[in-house]
């Protein structure tokens, strides 16, 4: 009976099984950050396509209004009293065109699949917008299709804004009697006026969230009136008109100069001096 000799192929130790495994996880740590920096390129790349895409079909939803952005609200008259509506009849408050920047979608619906949660509208990373609606349809018992529901990527409220009330700080906020629906080819300086942007920061590189000390030096996928597209900060904003109680409120009261950089910065791309006759940067 033939016997084999035995195997003298040696097998892996446990001193280099450690050392393969030590070195894997060194490269796993230097290969990571690179991942994760491309992953977020790529998420800003299809941000920037997104929002210049909205702004292009805008656009060309004015140039069949006579240049008019659109306006989602209706106006309705009764006892000779005019008031707002949704177009499925939601009363609204009288200074509700200031902000129809916010819904420029709905006039646009059918662009979008007929659903104003489309991904289209949508930063990739905007992971909030799903879980608000389902929380909102539950509270209101309304079903997801017929909420309305802002967008993160408005319009600049510049847009809906008259020119003159725009001119400077104002201690009394903004009414009925300062709305009015701009046309494109009223701005003045269209590649330095803010058109579609991103209100919310998304990115994870801008280090902010809305609402937070940071805003300020937060990333923002800004659309130019001219469909230029580039990432701007509110801080590197012209100053925009302060609107409303200027007054510091806790917990700025002991940080006035802090106060006054929010304030700044929540108003940046939106109230523009001078509306869409000024700049925003």
């Amino acid at each position: 009976m033939d016997m084999k000799p035995p195997s003298s192929r040696p097998g892996f130790t446990l001193v280099e099984l450690l050392v393969v495994t030590g070195i894997t996880l060194v490269l796993l740590g230097l290969l990571l950050p690179h991942l994760q920096q491309s992953r977020r390129a790529a998420f800003r790349t299809a941000c920037t396509a997104q929002v210049r895409q909205m702004a292009v079909s805008i656009t060309a939803y004015a140039s069949d209004a006579s240049g008019r952005v659109p306006f989602p609200f209706r106006a309705r008259n009764r006892h000779g009293h005019t008031f707002w509506t949704t177009p499925n009849g939601r009363a609204l408050p009288p200074e509700a065109p200031l902000a129809a920047g916010d819904f420029w979608v709905y006039p646009m619906l059918d662009d979008y699949g007929g659903w104003f949660d489309s991904p289209r509208l949508q930063c990739p990373l905007d992971n909030q917008s799903e879980d608000y609606i389902r929380w909102a349809s539950a509270q209101t018992g309304t079903s997801p299709d017929r909420l309305w529901i802002p967008l993160t990527r408005p319009i600049s409220r510049a847009f809906y804004t008259r020119p003159s009330s725009l001119a400077h700080d104002r201690p009394t906020p903004l009414g009925p009697a300062d709305a009015r629906v701009a046309k494109i080819f009223e701005v003045a300086f269209p590649s330095s006026k803010a058109f579609v942007f991103e209100e919310v920061p998304f990115h994870p590189e801008s280090g902010a969230h809305a609402m937070t000390p940071s805003l300020e030096h937060a990333g923002l996928t800004v659309s130019a009136a001219d469909g230029s597209v580039a990432v701007r900060r509110p801080a590197d904003a012209i100053p925009p008109v302060l609107i409303g109680n200027l007054t510091p409120t806790p917990p700025y009261t002991l940080m006035p100069d802090r106060y006054d950089t929010l304030e700044r910065a929540m108003a940046a791309f939106q109230h523009t001096r001078g509306s869409v006759l000024g700049r925003d940067w």
